[in-house]
C-alpha cells in the first residue's frame, strides 16, 4: 500500500505582478492561469495533496473552489524579490507542525498552462525509476543563445567564427519553467529546487511557455484554443468503433486455472454500452487484438462484434479492413491502452484511452477517459458517442 502524504503539489501563487497585473488570476482562453494548473493537477492520481500558497485575498478565494488546501503566503516573502523556494520552505514548516510530512514535492507554475497530467505524472515517474532528489521539465534545445559583452555581441553556445551544423553540436536543454520535482529531505537540506541528484525530464517543446508579459499571454491563448479545439473534435456521426481487447475491455490482468486456462474480468456495464451504440447508431464495432486467445473471440461472439486477432502490426490490418468496408481513417474512433497501438491512434480520426493507459498513448490520445480498462472506460466511450451524436 502507498503511504499517505507521500506526494503534494505545492502551488505558489503571490497577488503582485510587474509584468501583468494580478497574473495569476490573468484570463487566457475563458479562464484564469490558476485554474489550468489547478485542473490538470486534480487529474494526477499519485498526489495525495494540492496546496496553493498565496498571499492575495482573491486567488484564495478562487482557489478554494476547487477544494485544494490553502496556505497564507507571508507578505515578507511575497515581493516580487521573494523567491518560490521561500515559498515552499514555508509550506512545509506549516505542514511539518500538524505532524504531515510529504516525502515528494511537485512544485507548478501557474504561468504555464500548457503542460497536462500527463506531464506531472512523467515527471515523478522519472524521479523514482532513475532515484533522484530531484528532477524538472526540458525541452530539447538547438538554437544559438548571443549575449552582449563590453559593446559587443558574442555567441553564448556556440562560436561564431565556426558554426558547426546542427547534427554535429552537443544536444542542449531548454528549462520549461513549468515542473520542478524534488524529494523533500534533499530539498529542505540545500533549500534550492535543483538539489541533490538532478536530471531534466523532456517534455513537448509545444508546452515550453511560462508567461512574464501579455504577448506570452497571447501566445498561450493561440495554442489553447487549438488544444480545445482538438479535444472537442467527437465525430458527430462516427462509421466505425475500433477498440483493442486488454487493458480496454480487460483490466489488463489475465487469471490461469490449474489447467493453464485463461480467464479475464470483463464489465457487463461495457457490454451494455456497446449494445446501445448499435441500437441507436448505425456503427461498425471491431475488436482488434495483438492477442491470440480464445477468450478474446469468445467475448466478442457474446456482444456480437467483428473480431480480428494478429501477431502482425495492428495498423496494417486496419487498413486493410477499412479499405474492405469503404471507410477511410477520418471516420473512425479508436480506443487502445498500450505501445503497440500507438500508431493507429495517430491515424484516426479520434482516439481515446482508458485512464491507466501507458503514458505514452496518454500523451498521444485526443481524450484520457476516466474510468480504466475493464472498469467502465468502454461504457463512458459510448455515452460520450451517443450523447455528442443526440446533441
Amino acid at each position: 500500500m502507498r503511504k499517505k502524504n507521500n506526494i503534494f503539489i505545492i502551488i505558489p501563487a503571490r497577488g503582485g505582478s510587474k509584468s501583468i497585473k494580478k497574473k495569476n488570476l490573468y484570463i487566457v482562453n475563458k479562464q484564469p492561469l490558476l485554474q489550468w494548473t489547478l485542473e490538470e493537477s486534480k487529474k494526477v492520481k499519485s498526489v495525495d495533496k494540492i496546496v496553493v500558497s498565496t498571499d492575495d485575498n482573491e486567488i484564495k478565494d478562487f482557489a478554494k473552489r476547487f477544494c485544494v488546501d490553502i496556505v497564507e503566503r507571508p507578505k515578507q516573502i511575497s515581493s516580487d524579490y521573494s523567491s518560490s523556494e521561500s515559498a515552499i520552505l514555508h509550506t512545509l514548516k506549516y505542514y511539518k507542525k500538524k505532524n504531515i510530512n510529504p516525502d515528494i514535492i511537485v512544485f507548478l507554475q501557474c504561468t504555464s498552462p500548457l503542460i497536462s497530467f500527463c506531464d506531472i505524472e512523467k515527471g515523478i515517474k522519472y524521479l523514482n525509476k532513475n532515484k533522484l532528489d530531484s528532477t524538472f521539465a526540458c525541452t530539447s534545445f538547438d538554437g544559438f543563445i548571443w549575449k552582449k559583452n563590453n559593446k559587443k555581441f558574442v555567441g553564448i553556445n556556440h562560436d561564431q567564427r565556426k558554426r558547426l551544423m546542427r547534427q554535429k553540436r552537443p544536444l542542449e536543454y531548454l528549462e520549461a519553467g513549468s515542473i520542478y520535482i524534488m524529494r523533500t529531505k534533499s530539498f529542505l537540506k540545500d533549500k534550492y529546487r535543483f538539489c541533490g541528484k538532478c536530471e531534466p525530464f523532456l517534455i513537448d517543446k509545444k508546452k515550453v511557455l511560462d508567461i512574464n508579459d501579455y504577448q506570452d499571454a497571447e501566445i498561450a491563448e493561440i495554442y489553447l484554443k487549438n488544444i480545445i479545439i482538438k479535444n472537442k473534435i467527437i465525430i458527430n456521426q462516427p462509421k466505425a468503433l475500433i477498440m483493442d481487447f486488454d487493458g480496454v475491455h480487460t483490466n489488463n490482468k489475465v487469471y490461469l486455472d490449474s489447467d493453464g486456462n485463461e480467464l479475464v474480468l470483463c464489465s457487463r456495464s461495457d457490454g451494455m454500452g456497446l449494445k446501445q451504440l448499435k441500437e441507436n447508431l448505425n456503427i461498425k464495432l471491431l475488436i482488434l487484438s495483438s492477442e491470440r486467445n480464445r477468450v478474446v473471440q469468445k467475448r466478442a461472439t457474446k456482444l456480437n462484434i467483428e473480431c480480428i486477432q494478429t501477431n502482425g502490426k495492428k495498423i496494417e490490418i486496419l487498413d486493410d479492413w477499412l479499405k474492405n468496408n469503404n471507410l477511410i481513417y477520418e471516420d473512425v474512433i479508436f480506443i487502445g491502452n498500450d505501445v503497440n497501438d500507438i500508431d493507429c491512434i495517430q491515424k484516426v480520426g479520434v482516439s481515446f484511452c482508458p485512464n491507466d493507459a501507458e503514458s505514452l498513448i496518454k500523451e498521444n490520445v485526443d481524450h484520457v477517459l476516466k474510468k480504466n480498462g475493464g472498469n467502465g472506460a468502454i461504457r463512458e466511450l459510448t455515452n460520450i458517442i451517443l450523447s455528442n451524436v443526440n446533441d
